[in-house]
């Protein structure tokens, strides 16, 4: 009997072992295998942007234990949209009412004015209210909002931004809310909609150096003549390709733009203002489209390099006025 009983004991012993055994070199859990989710996801890169709203100067996220490196180009823009609002605490505003007198643009939009940024980050979102009340500009006659920042989100609400507040060489841009009335954007490009008028308010001066397509749909480069936006001074655009969209070049479109090389000029712009290319000392080819029928003086003065110039249209149906290239510059006609 006591020989049978220690056999049975052995037995519950040896299954016991068994079961032990396999337990321990099984690599699942409960049946189920997990899986790390890619960090390429949409989800991660949300996780990302919510570990905080700080940024460094070298392109990571620093989280309370983690570090990450943002996306660049495209990605970047992406990561914006889901990144939290940067602390209203990291800014300076003001409140503009109708009777405050401070413009931007010549334009008063009642709401919070962001004026300044105080933080560190080089990646920032605006907030869309502050005290209950909306953000409806960017920026203010006369000052600086940061020096520093290379990226800005802007929401829905902001209706007027001073482009000329963000000065650094190194910005790459807007990302504006989708829903805006007035802006939009596309890869740091701001486009503005106003009076039936679509133009570029904003071309970064930070962008890599490049030749830029501008999308057909655009119809002129600046709200008014004259205005330092657009592609005024952007030493970063080597060639531009214009739409047939675009009906005008405004006077200093693309003045000292001093690193521009090729110019293709839609078949939809019927003239070229003066100063339109002033000091583009590097360009050297010019074409433009069968629309042109007035190319005033100036408009290509200071255009040092600019030998030939090749026109798509009859000579007799454009105007050129003196002055408008530079001495000994040569016009090849070819008929449209």
């Amino acid at each position: 009997m006591k020989i049978k009983v220690y056999i049975t004991l052995f037995s519950i012993m040896m299954i016991k072992l068994v079961i032990l055994t396999a337990c321990s070199s099984n690599p699942f859990t409960g049946g189920l295998q997990t899986e790390e989710t890619p960090s390429h996801t949409q989800s991660s890169i949300q996780e990302q942007a919510n570990t905080t709203n700080e940024t460094s100067t070298n392109g990571s996220v620093q989280g309370d234990s983690t570090s990450v490196s943002l996306p660049t180009d495209t990605d970047t823009w992406e990561l914006l949209a889901v990144m939290p609002e940067t602390p209203i605490s990291h800014f300076d505003y003001l409140l503009l009412t109708a009777d405050d007198d401070r413009r931007i643009d010549g334009k008063l939009v009642e709401g919070m004015v962001i004026t300044a940024y105080n933080g560190n980050e080089t990646r920032i979102r605006i907030p869309a209210e502050i005290d209950g009340k909306l953000v409806t500009q960017v920026g203010i006659s006369g000052g600086e909002v940061s020096t520093t920042v290379t990226h800005v989100f802007i929401p829905r609400s902001v209706t007027g931004i001073l482009t000329t507040v963000f000065p650094s060489p190194n910005f790459m841009g807007f990302e504006i809310e989708s829903g805006n009335p007035l802006y939009s954007s596309l890869d740091g490009v701001v486009f503005a909609e106003r009076d039936g008028e679509k133009y570029v308010a904003f071309y970064p001066m930070g962008r890599p150096s490049g030749d830029y397509v501008i999308p057909d749909g655009v119809t002129m480069f600046t709200e008014r003549p004259g205005a330092r936006v657009g592609f005024r001074g952007r030493h970063n655009l080597t060639g531009v390709t214009i739409p047939d969209s675009v009906t005008q070049i405004n006077v200093s479109s693309f003045e000292d733009c001093i690193n521009l090389q090729s110019v293709t000029i839609g078949n939809g712009v019927k003239t070229i203002y003066g100063s339109a290319f002033y000091g583009c000392k590097n360009l050297i080819n010019v074409t433009i489209g069968s629309g042109v029928t007035l190319i005033r003086l100036g408009a290509f003065m200071g255009c040092d390099n600019l030998k030939t110039v090749t026109i798509h249209a009859r000579q007799n149906d454009v105007e050129i006025q003196d002055g408008a290239f530079p001495d000994g510059v040569e016009i090849v006609w070819v008929n449209g």
